[in-house]
């Protein structure tokens, strides 16, 4: 009896391709991966991505403390030897990640005694990698660390990171930056003998 009605309201059915189509099962599992895949795939390089941008944010902290409290362990004075050899201490650091894509740059900022707000002067940049941009703005916190004929040294870090999906969604990548502010420890003010920048 139910086949017979099932019969009856096929024949009544005026588009019965239509009901073939709904029924035909073959090749869904083609569709359902054509569906998904894409998704999968953006995940996967998004977790790539997500665990080497964290890696990239790492290494770029910890470089740029450690050649800031390399300078500041100076005993008044440095010059541009001590300084490239800080930053090739500190290059190995940044592996597995190019170190032209990356860049430290030192600022040293001095408080006068009856100066309104302190100046400063770039002591070193690291030329043949990334530029970090100028010095920063001069905010609370290193007022805060400052006083009158003590220097405060700024250390600041950069580096360009492109992600895996990026090129997909978007071509150019961004910039990592990491700040690292500390005073010199065994004088209160730094120079550097021979900087050029």
């Amino acid at each position: 009896m139910k086949n017979a009605l099932k019969t009856c309201r096929e024949q009544m059915w005026p588009f019965p391709a239509l009901t073939r189509y709904t029924r035909d099962v073959k090749g869904m599992a083609a569709i359902e991966t054509a569906f998904i895949l894409p998704v999968l795939v953006l995940l996967f390089m998004g977790m790539i991505d997500l665990t080497n941008g964290f890696s990239a944010k790492r290494k770029i902290t910890l470089a740029t403390s450690t050649i800031g409290d390399l300078v500041t362990q100076a005993k008044g004075k440095v010059d541009q030897t001590a300084l490239d050899g800080y930053y090739n201490a500190v290059k190995p650091i940044l592996e597995p990640f190019p170190d032209t894509k990356a860049g430290i740059a030192i600022f040293n900022f001095r408080k006068g005694g009856t100066e309104s707000s302190p100046t400063y002067n770039k002591i070193w940049g690291y030329k043949s990698g990334k530029d970090c941009g100028s010095a920063p703005q001069i905010d609370q916190t290193m007022k805060n660390l400052m006083t009158a004929g003590n220097d405060l040294v700024v250390a600041i870090g950069c580096y360009e990171f492109h992600p895996i999906v990026g090129y997909v969604i978007r071509k150019q990548g961004f910039t990592i930056t990491e700040k690292n502010m500390l005073r010199p420890r065994h004088s209160l003010q730094l120079q550097c003998t021979d900087c050029t920048s």
